[in-house]
């Protein structure tokens, strides 16, 4: 598969008062297009201060008609509820655009917390970047 889009990121080091983010606290979404599948790699912790950060990872991603998004999570995120919650609302907007997705990268606890919330039901979770991208490929 080829890159067809250089890689995008949006990274945050102060929170949304603009205070300076511990290391531990701070977080990264870069894109990247293979073939047809936007993928949206993302590092750190999500909660709440990744709001906007990850809406304008969306809102880039839409801008280049993708139809075909794979998260890609850092297998050591860490997601608290308000970052399920952001989450949850990206997955509707990516079915209120037609979009198909795809999510990898996850931890067994975050697995298992997706199955129960129903987030399964809209996307389906791989085991890996290559599996997921031929499943959206399918």
């Amino acid at each position: 598969m080829k890159n067809i889009m250089s890689e995008i990121q949006f990274k945050a080091e102060k929170n949304d008062r603009g205070k300076t983010m511990n290391p531990s606290e701070t977080y990264k979404i870069t894109l990247a297009k293979l073939g047809a599948v936007t993928i949206f790699n993302i590092q750190g912790n999500m909660t709440a201060f990744s709001e906007s950060l990850l809406n304008d990872a969306y809102k880039q991603a839409i801008g280049q008609e993708t139809k075909k998004i794979l998260f890609n999570f850092n297998r050591n995120a860490y997601i608290n509820s308000a970052g399920i919650a952001i989450f949850i609302q990206i997955i509707a907007q990516t079915i209120n655009h037609n979009q198909r997705i795809g999510i990898t990268g996850l931890s067994r606890h975050f697995i298992k917390i997706f199955n129960m919330l129903g987030i399964t039901k809209y996307s389906k979770i791989h085991d890996n970047i290559q599996t997921a991208i031929e499943a959206l490929n399918a």
